[in-house]
């Protein structure tokens, strides 16, 4: 045998040989492919994304526009419910970034808008057209606004747009709920005007009625915390950081909460509800008062057109402006037209009980009630006297109020109904900062109530 004929394979051999490098082709070759295509798949998601990150982007670019171009306007009038003109953001790069903005529902002579921002992008092409194309990726933003006039956070007051605002830790152990259960709480705007109500902590309200809106479901009970309405039908929106509940409590307008809870029976009926995170405004800050020791009071005398009073005025008529330093019982028999204010500002806890009765006069007049460092009690307000009622403790009202409330924790003492009034009143020396930045304004500070994202591709829904 030769040498040659030695080193041969035999033939069943070198078959085996071919097959094997046949198959180490074959999965080299699928390992590839897989390499290839989870490539193409992972930059694929990679541009998906920053496509969704740029559409939620111009979104939000375009509801700041909005609320920017609110904020000029000299009064609320029709132009203010034409919304901003559609754009391509300046300066884009890759993805370009379009945004458009409509405020549907929109009343002219309402102080309240439904605004919808929605945002495009598409990472193609570096001249992109000046309108998006149907292939865009989109998200849309929903914020609810209200346009306080800009006088009314000038010159160190504070002026808001809500029928009933609570401030966790304006007094000691106060969690800024709401509470309404055994005592109904029924609340309306004056003359028809939409209004609001925000509470920092849990709000419970039995068997009465939220009437928010007019016109447009724009308004809303909005909460920090949980929200439980049984027997409550609400005209507007709905919104908490938590979980709503609602037993039997018919919503006309949105719903959003962390969980909603539709109970009952039947189940209460919305307009429309999302599970999910809900994005409200920055917690208010609690107010801070001017020093019992200020000699000047110069900002409430210039309001009320009267010199300062220490005495605890138990009857007799109301007039100009009185500054206690301890607790004070009021039953008066009448409030003298033009601003009045009672105010208890004292170093330690002091609390403020009024008794009003119907107003006998030619009215209105503009009564403020201040706690500043204890709890208001407030009963049988006529319909003629409009209130601003402050207590850094509970407020609690009951009878027939017009005006706004503000307290650490508000409840009921009676059957209530509280009619808002819709302009805001003007505190003065309540520090309450305004915050963030922005073109200053020249007619009104746009306030949002709530807002919330739109799942991508339905702002139709929204």
């Amino acid at each position: 045998m030769t040498r040659s004929s030695r080193n041969r394979l035999p033939h069943d051999e070198q078959g085996i040989a071919m097959i094997t490098a046949l198959l180490v082709m074959m999965v080299l070759t699928v390992v590839l492919t897989a390499s290839i295509a989870l490539a193409v798949h992972a930059n694929g998601q990679s541009a998906n994304q920053r496509n969704q990150t740029a559409a939620l982007h111009a979104a939000d670019y375009g509801l700041h526009e909005q609320l920017a171009s609110l904020a000029g306007q000299p009064s609320i009038g029709g132009a203010t419910c034409t919304p901003i003109a559609p754009t391509l953001l300046p300066d884009s790069s890759l993805p370009a970034e379009w945004f458009s903005v409509t405020m549907p529902g929109c009343v002219a002579s309402s102080p309240t808008r439904t605004i919808i921002a929605t945002g495009y992008a598409l990472g193609a092409g570096t001249n992109p057209p000046a309108n998006p194309p149907a292939t865009a990726f989109t998200r849309s933003v929903v914020a609810h606004i209200t346009l306080q006039p800009a006088g009314a956070v000038s010159s160190g007051g504070y002026g808001f747009p809500d029928a009933i605002l609570t401030l966790k830790g304006a007094g000691a152990g106060q969690t800024g709920a709401l509470t309404a259960s055994s005592n109904p709480l029924t609340v309306s705007g004056l003359g028809g005007y939409p209004s609001s109500i925000r509470a920092d902590g849990p709000v419970t309200l039995s068997g009465g009625q939220l009437n928010l809106s007019s016109g447009q479901a724009a308004n809303s009970l909005s909460s920090w915390d949980n929200i439980t309405l049984t027997n409550t039908p609400v005209s507007g929106n709905v919104a908490s950081a938590k979980t709503v509940n609602l037993n039997s409590s018919n919503v006309s307008g949105s719903v959003e909460g962390s969980t909603v809870n539709l109970l009952g029976s039947p189940p209460s009926s919305v307009g429309t509800y999302r599970n999910g995170t809900v994005k409200l405004p920055t917690q208010p800050p609690v107010p801070l008062f001017p020093s019992p020791a200020d000699p000047g009071w110069a900002n409430w005398l210039a309001l009320t057109g009267g010199s300062v009073q220490s005495a605890c005025p138990a009857g007799g008529t109301l007039s100009g402006l009185y500054v206690l330093s301890a607790s004070c019982s009021i039953s008066p028999s009448a409030v003298a037209a033009g601003p009045v204010a009672v105010i208890v500002n004292a170093a330690g806890a002091a609390n403020l009980t009024v008794n009003l009765p119907s107003y006998l006069g030619s009215g209105p007049s503009q009564l403020y009630l201040i706690a500043a460092n204890g709890n208001l009690t407030l009963t049988n307000a006529g319909a003629a006297v409009q209130v601003f009622a402050y207590g850094s403790g509970t407020v609690t009202v009951g009878g027939t109020i017009v005006g706004q409330i503000v307290g650490g924790n508000v409840t009921t003492s009676a059957a209530t109904n509280l009619i808002a009034t819709s302009l805001p009143a003007v505190a003065p020396d309540f520090a309450f900062p305004t915050g963030g930045t922005g073109p200053t304004p020249t007619g009104f500070v746009p306030q949002i109530i709530d807002e919330y994202l739109c799942a991508p591709g339905v702002a139709a829904a929204c």
